[in-house]
């Protein structure tokens, strides 16, 4: 199955072998530059052309932001209204469209989660809810899983890939009492020099998801010895993987949980919500908020980004997602000496391969064929649509991907 607008063979070596230079501005460092060799002109809905007029469906959702669909028209509107009233900009001042969002975000989700706080980047939002776990419990130290992601901040880098402390439970046998109590004699302390474990709701760039048994036990040793429970759902919350929260699947209550990404679809906007009491720590001590905290244009997009949220069927996501899962599976089954493991849960997964550089083939080969996908560098492809994606165009992608998986091996036989 061809994609629908397909790239020519010299389009797709443009795309391949492009120099970066001319792409970005020669003022950016390198450092801001770890993306595809692509110009992003537009996007829409699922759908992202470059400055050459070349379409793709995008699988990545712009990593995890555009929940509802690229521009989507209701959010164009609020934000068209906003401009409008001529408030862009009110600092920490409080103002109708932030109380409104604001309403709307304690509104719709669960009853343990009464306060919210917003900012404008995922990574402050990481740091304000450790600075409110530790003013909460008099306590500093954070526990964090191998192999996470909570952001790119100087503090939040001490916590992240190999610097977490507990192992991922991969094993479904797996104890948290076991690994912890093996955590705190490593690193000589008890549960009452810990102020807050922070987990994300599933593992971002391998789409791993916890045992169930695993993250009650986690809940539980966290009530009784008085620990935060801290769930980072920047990448997998609003409705990602088929529930508003991804949390929301193991049944437990975290006492916050941060918020990005799918929080807008669009403008940049976070926040953290969480209990009462935690969210009140710092009141009359400190302030969280900062100088764009509660933008005026980010709060009218969250605000629909929400309203849009709620017109979503979660089973039909899921029902989405069950199509993707099964074509994945029975992809790993004609190519079992490349693809090692298929992970994923409502319209988010992950194709595990042998080969690193096989994987990043495969990728670069996808893009040139009018997919965009997520590019992790660790022997993963992740998968991410909008959430109203077409069934047609869901599997419209998998095929280019089935494509390039054929189309690299016979590269290599040659």
């Amino acid at each position: 199955m061809r994609h629908n607008i397909p790239i020519d063979k010299k389009e797709k070596k443009c795309i391949e072998k492009q120099d970066m230079s001319k792409i970005y501005s020669k003022y950016e460092p390198d450092t801001m530059k770890d993306t595809f060799p692509l110009k992003w002109a537009r996007a829409k809905d699922w759908f992202v052309w470059d400055d050459k007029g070349n379409k793709y469906i995008d699988f990545t959702s712009g990593i995890f932001v555009t929940n509802i669909g690229h521009s989507n028209e209701h959010v164009k509107k609020r934000i068209k209204e906003q401009l409008d009233n001529e408030l862009w900009f009110a600092f920490a001042f409080p103002t109708d469209i932030r109380r409104k969002f604001i309403d709307k975000i304690i509104e719709i989700t669960p009853d343990y989660l009464e306060k919210c706080a917003v900012f404008c980047e995922g990574s402050i939002a990481v740091e304000s809810a450790i600075k409110l776990a530790r003013e909460y419990t008099g306590k500093n130290k954070i526990i964090s899983f191998i192999g996470c992601y909570h952001g790119s901040t100087t503090e939040i880098n001490k916590l992240n890939g190999p610097k977490g402390l507990l192992p991922f439970p991969l094993d479904n046998e797996r104890s948290f009492y076991k690994d912890i109590k093996e955590v705190m004699q490593k690193e000589n302390c008890t549960a009452t020099d810990i102020a807050a474990i922070i987990f994300e709701g599933y593992q971002g760039w391998a789409a791993y998801f916890y045992p169930k048994k695993y993250i009650l036990e986690l809940e539980k040793w966290c009530k009784e010895n008085k620990v935060l429970m801290i769930c980072d759902e920047i990448q997998s919350g609003f409705k990602r993987t088929g529930k508003l929260f991804c949390h929301q699947h193991y049944n437990i209550k975290p006492d916050l949980v941060i918020c990005g990404k799918g929080i807008s679809s669009s403008l940049p906007l976070s926040a953290v919500i969480g209990r009462g009491d935690v969210m009140s720590a710092l009141d009359g001590k400190s302030l969280i908020s900062g100088t764009h905290s509660g933008n005026t244009l980010c709060m009218a997009a969250g605000l629909a980004n929400l309203e849009e949220l709620e017109k979503l069927d979660e089973n039909e996501i899921l029902r989405k997602g069950e199509v993707m899962m099964n074509y994945l599976r029975k992809l790993k089954e004609e190519f079992p000496n490349e693809i090692t493991l298929v992970t994923g849960k409502g319209l988010l997964s992950a194709i595990h391969f042998k080969d690193y550089d096989y994987c990043d083939d495969v990728t670069m080969k996808c893009i040139g064929n009018g997919l965009m996908i997520v590019r992790t560098r660790k022997g993963t492809i992740k998968i991410g649509p909008p959430l109203n994606i077409s069934k047609k165009d869901l599997l419209n992608g998998l095929e280019i991907i089935r494509k390039n998986i054929i189309e690299v091996n016979e590269k290599n036989k040659a």
